[in-house]
């Protein structure tokens, strides 16, 4: 055999920006917020449109991820709220997911 093939199949450099591990660019602070805001906002309406699992989701998505950001803080407080509305409604289990999840972010 050649030592071309071997060499023609070698794995690429670490140093390769088009390698995977290369940090994502992220957006610019301003337009993450803004992003983030719609994230919200979409959330708020699966919630106003009583889809709480997708809303759910969404909120946790907030929370996992960004957490120290307005936008995360309200999703916080969304899901407590959320939370305090299954113990109201006699559903603990339901608020205990919750309550538990979050704990884990």
């Amino acid at each position: 055999m050649s030592d071309d093939l071997t060499a023609s199949t070698a794995a690429p450099a670490v140093s390769d920006p088009d390698v995977a591990g290369a940090p994502e660019p992220r957006p610019a602070p301003e337009m993450e917020a803004a992003l983030l805001g719609r994230l919200l906002g979409i959330a708020d309406a699966h919630r106003a449109q009583n889809h709480l699992h997708q809303a759910l989701e969404l909120y946790f998505g907030l929370v996992g991820s960004h957490l120290h950001t307005p936008q995360g803080e309200q999703a916080f407080q969304r899901l407590m709220g959320i939370a305090a509305g299954y113990e109201r409604a006699g559903e603990p289990h339901q608020a205990r997911n919750i309550y538990e999840r979050l704990l884990r972010k």
